[in-house]
């Protein structure tokens, strides 16, 4: 593992997850990331609760496993993801219909495509990857409807650093935007392959966020529930992840 200041560019990022797309979707199929399914899909069920589902984005879809799992479903989805390999496997397994589609394109890239409007976004650990944090809420806030929840999910600014053991490293400071790069690893498993996510202090996401219009309206701090909590092999002595919920003005 090793921190850096920012030198990836998109086109290195969307590297690395074509390298670990099929891999990543075996894990979600095979519902070996407890995570995804009992801590992160709850969460975003919560927060779109009540929110306008007649023409849904996901930021960052990966290879689509979002699409079959939210509790409402919406009328129409798009997903977009900068990786050519997940678009490729979300196309193959998740296309039932013209109500959904899934584009390779990166965020920042969507709003010259001149499409229609969305009623709502999904943001699923997705910020925390992307290398343009300004550029990236500037662009989603352009492409939603006034009043259109945004939900977003993260690895915790503030405790994953402690999870995955780099709090203490010489190289870490939580004021500070630093790129990390790393094994790609859930608890069930380890890749053989790397991944960067960015590291920024919890205010750098809201003042991004209050600064493009948005509204933010709860933040969640999901911890398992006993049932869960007997599915890790390592104990959960804080939040892994976080929530926000926001509502473009």
């Amino acid at each position: 593992m090793k921190g850096t200041s920012k030198l990836k560019s998109n086109d290195d990022i969307a590297s690395e997850w074509n390298e670990i797309a099929e891999g990543r979707f075996r894990q979600l199929i095979g519902n070996k990331d407890i995570s995804m399914d009992n801590i992160i899909i709850p969460m975003l069920n919560d927060m779109l609760n009540d929110a306008n589902l007649s023409n849904v984005i996901d930021f960052g879809c990966g290879t689509g496993y979002i699409t079959n799992k939210l509790r409402k479903k919406p009328i129409k989805f798009t997903g977009i993801d900068i990786s050519v390999n997940c678009i490729d496997i979300a196309r193959k397994n998740f296309t039932k219909d013209s109500k959904t589609d899934f584009l390779v394109c990166s965020i920042e890239e969507l709003p010259s495509l001149k499409r229609r409007k969305y009623s709502a976004g999904i943001c699923n650990m997705t910020l925390m990857d992307v290398a343009n944090l300004d550029d990236v809420i500037s662009a989603i806030q352009s492409v939603l409807l006034k009043n259109s929840v945004l939900a977003i999910t993260l690895t915790h600014p503030y405790f994953w650093p402690l999870y995955w053991n780099y709090n203490n490293t010489e190289w870490f400071d939580y004021e500070k935007e630093i790129e990390v790069s790393n094994t790609f690893k859930i608890s069930a498993s380890v890749s053989q392959f790397e991944t960067t996510h960015y590291h920024r202090p919890l205010e750098m996401y809201i003042n991004t966020l209050v600064k493009n219009n948005f509204i933010v309206e709860a933040i969640f701090e999901p911890m398992p529930n006993a049932k869960v909590k007997k599915l890790y092999t390592s104990e959960w002595k804080f939040p892994r992840f976080l929530g926000i919920k926001c509502r473009k003005k």
